[in-house]
């Protein structure tokens, strides 16, 4: 049986560490072995056509393939660094399964109550609080991205699932009495089967998308290059599943940051709203003005008439 699979790092035997193939000799030489199967591998390092590599040799017995090889070294990263850097979580993320319409109208209802108005002008001071502030319910992230150091780490463990099925996730990451499921995975992302085992065991899950980098990349990278993506890269990394703890978290401030944001518009907008009001009398006492002006103006031009007719009826008898 022969392996044609082209192997990207391997372990080298002297270090017992894995080393790219352009950093040992070429051929056997490299006194590296497959990590999977620890057969003795050949370096390809010495052309120009292709990126170096390792391979196994002919009629090989081995049959691992570009995926369970990367996967291992997926896995192998995270529990030796024991550390992952978390993708972030935002209100738009479906995991949150953010009931939107609903929340638009227990907040008018609110500003209702709030501002003890009617159910129209609530709905507008709602809008103005979103316009004010560049705010809609969309674009709110309730969880940066950050590095989680674990205290513990395992791999391949089976767990129960409410004392009855069990699953075997890739990774556990285990700080104080919390635990992060941790799967990565090349071209069989976590099926709906086991996402409902994971949701029934009340676990946050992350997976891992391995695809884009290795492709991007065209298989020659060094295991620096790639344990640096495992750990640090964030957009191949997704949430599979929350915990009941960590999604009502996230959901507490997704409420409190809408709310703090209605609140702030309301205050905007009782004071353009009171603006209005103000300018509203000022054009109303401004018009009784000019109608008092025209009232007097109009009776000075009747009285102005009246002496006028009376003045030339004085001078019309004077002369005759």
């Amino acid at each position: 049986m022969s392996n044609s699979f082209k192997i990207p790092f391997a372990l080298e035997t002297k270090t017992g560490t894995n080393k790219s193939a352009h950093e040992v000799p070429n051929g056997l030489a490299c006194e590296c072995i497959c990590p999977i199967c620890s057969e003795k591998l050949i370096a390809a390092n010495e052309g120009s056509k292709k990126a170096a590599h390792f391979k196994h040799q002919k009629n090989s017995d081995c049959s691992v393939n570009g995926e369970s090889y990367l996967h291992y070294h997926a896995k192998q990263t995270i529990l030796r660094h024991k550390s992952i850097v978390l993708p972030p979580i935002s209100s738009h993320d479906p995991i949150l399964e953010i009931d939107f319409k609903s929340y638009r109208a227990r907040l008018t209802a609110y500003i209702e109550k709030l501002a003890k108005c009617s159910t129209e002008l609530a709905a507008e001071i709602l809008n103005l609080a979103f316009e004010s502030n560049n705010f809609s319910f969309r674009n709110i992230i309730l969880n940066e991205s950050k590095i989680l150091y674990f205290d513990n780490v395992k791999d391949e463990v089976r767990v129960k699932i409410n004392g009855i099925s069990t699953t075997i996730p890739d990774i556990i990451g285990i700080l104080g009495n919390r635990e992060i499921f941790i799967e990565p995975y090349l071209t069989n992302p976590i099926n709906e089967f086991k996402r409902d085992k994971l949701i029934e065991r009340d676990v946050s899950t992350i997976s891992i998308n391995l695809k884009e980098y290795i492709f991007r990349n065209d298989w020659a990278f060094t295991l620096e290059d790639y344990e640096k993506f495992i750990i640090h890269d964030v957009k191949s990394k997704k949430w599979e599943t929350l915990s009941s703890i960590f999604k009502s978290r996230n959901l507490k401030k997704f409420e409190s940051e809408i709310i703090q944001n209605i609140e702030w518009g309301f205050k905007n907008s009782k004071e353009s709203l009171q603006r209005l009001i103000d300018n509203k009398n000022k054009i109303e006492m401004n018009y009784k003005k000019i109608q008092h002006i025209r009232i007097d103006s109009h009776n000075l031009e009747l009285e102005n008439k009246t002496i006028s007719k009376d003045i030339i009826g004085a001078v019309k008898r004077f002369i005759i």
